[in-house]
């Protein structure tokens, strides 16, 4: 990578960050909890995208957004990250139940 690449790739890092974290932070001002969800959340919780979205206009960048799913020589990943949320969750839930730490309730 080229220093001017590098230059400019950290510093769309650096104004990414701080606009997804001026987002985030202008949304806790709005208000909001996850028991009595607001705008605030909303706003906070779409920060990321958010951000992404507006570098993607500002700056002109040509940078693909990666909607598209890439399968050809990725698929080993996809199915890696379909799988392994699960298993840390059921490891963890199984874990708590079998230490007296979680309890499961019926419906």
């Amino acid at each position: 990578m080229a220093t001017t690449d590098r230059q400019r790739a950290t510093r769309n890092i650096i104004i990414f960050t701080a606009l997804m974290s001026g987002l985030a932070w202008g949304g806790a001002q709005l208000g909001g909890t996850p028991k009595e969800p607001g705008l605030g959340l909303l706003v906070w919780g779409a920060a990321p995208i958010g951000a992404a979205l507006i570098m993607k206009l500002v700056l002109r960048d040509k940078v693909d957004m990666g909607w598209r799913p890439r399968l050809r020589g990725n698929g080993r990943w996809y199915l890696l990250s379909l799988l392994f949320f699960p298993a840390v969750m059921g490891s963890a839930l199984a874990a708590g139940l079998l230490l007296g730490a979680a309890t499961l309730h019926p419906m």
